[in-house]
């Protein structure tokens, strides 16, 4: 499968990289009805410190007409793919119920995660990569 997603910006932060799945412009989804990108992810990988191998994904969003045809595993699953490239081992995120429904957190369990630390609203997930 050719890839999905534009990456843009690696270089310019070099640890930094946001994805687009950009379906019209790539020219994959022939007839797409989307006329933009229908999600986005960001990840930033640290190479040195305490989170030495860590992808932190800061983002993930796909728009809500789009949710449910499988652009958000699409890019998850482009972005790991790109961490181990990097020489990451572990992936984490923060979810908070202030900010994201529940079954955001359940999408994520889904895919792998675990729940390694709670606060009050927070959780932050944790999914070793392979």
């Amino acid at each position: 499968m050719k890839t999905l997603c534009h990456t843009t910006a690696w270089k310019e932060l070099k640890n930094h990289v946001i994805l687009h799945f950009d379906p019209v412009h790539s020219g994959i989804l022939h007839g797409n009805p989307y006329d933009f990108p229908v999600g986005i992810i960001e990840v930033t990988t640290f190479h040195a410190g305490k989170r030495k191998g860590t992808a932190y994904i800061w983002n993930l969003h796909v728009n809500d007409e789009c949710r449910g045809k499988g652009y958000g595993q699409h890019l998850l699953d482009t972005a790991i793919r790109e961490a181990v490239k990097k020489g990451c081992h572990t992936a984490e995120l923060d979810w908070s119920s202030l900010d994201s429904p529940e079954w955001v957190l359940r999408w994520y369990l889904r895919q792998g995660f675990t729940e390694a630390e709670f606060g009050n609203k927070n959780v932050l997930l944790r999914k070793e990569l392979k």
